[in-house]
């Protein structure tokens, strides 16, 4: 079961670049070149070590989840959920990298590539009125799990209102 990050305690919670290192993924040199692209280029540690190839995003997803203490979902094993789909625009799941996955009881468990971003977490459980279930996701993994299931709801719905509408339909 997810785990909410509000409760995760941030002090003690060992930095990537901890846990890289301590895990054999990345070396002190490789740290310090990813340290000087990001001081140059900006954005987020862990998207200058996947640009710059340093990391494997698997290895990089297993040390997200051990450092947030969330579960890793692989996409391509999980069945997404259509009812779950419907709960979350498209715009909002491209937008955050993020794919509802299933309902769990009173929660919507949604994966994600970015667990700390709790702005969208929060906006989420206003949108739904659900309590939101995080787990950690490849963001490729996430793109493509969106253009399949959003195309299949939208592919759906458009056959759906294309039966309603054709002649003899009201005789169901």
């Amino acid at each position: 079961m997810a785990v909410n990050l509000q409760e995760t305690n941030r002090s003690t919670r060992k930095s990537l670049s901890d846990l890289l290192i301590s895990e054999g993924i990345l070396t002190q040199e490789q740290l310090a070149l990813a340290l000087d692209f990001q001081k140059s280029e900006g954005g987020q540690l862990r998207e200058i070590l996947l640009a710059h190839k340093l990391v494997k995003a698997e290895d990089l997803a297993a040390i997200l989840s051990l450092q947030f203490n969330l579960p890793y979902i692989d996409l391509q094993r999980h069945k997404i959920q259509p009812k779950a789909v419907k709960l979350i625009p498209e715009s909002i799941a491209r937008k955050h990298t993020l794919i509802p996955l299933d309902l769990v009881g009173d929660a919507l468990l949604v994966v994600m590539a970015d667990p700390e971003d709790m702005q969208t977490i929060q906006d989420l459980q206003a949108r739904t009125s659900m309590k939101i279930e995080v787990a950690i996701g490849l963001s490729q993994d996430i793109q493509r799990a969106i253009d399949i299931n959003y195309r299949a709801a939208t592919e759906i719905e458009k056959r759906v209102q294309e039966f309603s509408h054709s002649p003899g339909a009201n005789y169901l």
